[in-house]
């Protein structure tokens, strides 16, 4: 069993992920219980009540100068799925955060999407993934935050 947090603002709300079982928190317990959360924060009442028909895609593509698409978008399955949610997940909770960079500039890196589903909306969130001067990244959007 594995337990990770998943924040997803689009949806206005955050996802306990437990064995691929979703469980909510709505937005008023999320901004009065982690603004100063300390770890021991109480769930809210119906936290536990299974939230359907949400599914999460990962794929990724290769980009070369300009954001030319050099190998194209990838569904990833199994190990694969696996290694892109704690992927993001890390980036999502790191401290040490440093200026966007411009991803066109870069000779080749790669594009991370996550899709999120849910009633027939879809949200998608694009990281990239580079390298300079011989340590990876990881940047939200292309004008978002970069972390190592």
């Amino acid at each position: 069993m594995y337990i990770k947090f998943v924040k997803c603002s689009h949806l206005r709300n955050a996802y306990l992920v437990i064995d691929d079982g979703y469980f909510s928190a709505d937005s008023s317990w999320l901004t009065s219980r982690f603004k100063d959360f300390k770890g021991d924060a109480s769930l809210p009442d119906g936290f536990f009540k299974r939230v359907r028909g949400i599914t999460t895609t990962y794929g990724l593509m290769k980009l070369g100068k300009n954001g030319e698409v050099l190998s194209p978008l990838s569904p990833l399955e199994g190990t694969y799925r696996q290694l892109a949610e704690v992927t993001v997940f890390n980036h999502l909770i790191k401290s040490t955060l440093y200026p966007p960079q411009d991803i066109d500039f870069f000779d080749a890196c790669y594009m991370l999407r996550v899709i999120y589903s849910s009633k027939n909306l879809n949200s998608s969130h694009d990281y990239y993934l580079f390298t300079m001067n011989g340590d990876a990244y990881m940047q939200n959007g292309k004008d978002g935050l970069i972390s190592p």
